[in-house]
């Protein structure tokens, strides 16, 4: 994505937030579409996740985009844990990214 102008998408979004939403789909798909096979898809359920129209402002798509790499963080080292433990070797005591907490955007 060499050819990013924030400026542009500052301006498009300030301007026209129906297009500023359509651009930026595309421009995620052609992400996902350019990615190797084996990571497509979970790409794909990523920009869906973050494209969803629950998510009402840029603030709660990036708690939403934070929560989903803390349980997928959490989920890596669980399974880190195991296939050690599987090889006999004693796994890492647990940190705090295991106790991890969703974060939640309050309203006023």
């Amino acid at each position: 994505m060499s050819d990013f102008n924030f400026d542009h998408w500052k301006n498009l979004a300030e301007t026209s937030p129906a297009e500023f939403e359509k651009q930026r789909r595309n421009a995620l798909m052609a992400l996902v579409t350019a990615a190797p096979e084996s990571q497509r898809a979970g790409l794909q359920a990523l920009v869906d996740s973050l494209c969803a129209p629950t998510h009402a402002t840029g603030l709660e798509k990036a708690v939403h985009a934070q929560n989903l790499m803390m349980e997928s963080l959490v989920q890596l080292q669980q399974s880190l844990g195991n296939m050690l433990k599987g090889l006999g070797v004693s796994a890492p005591a647990p940190n705090a990214v295991q106790q991890f907490t969703e974060l939640k955007v309050q309203k006023p």
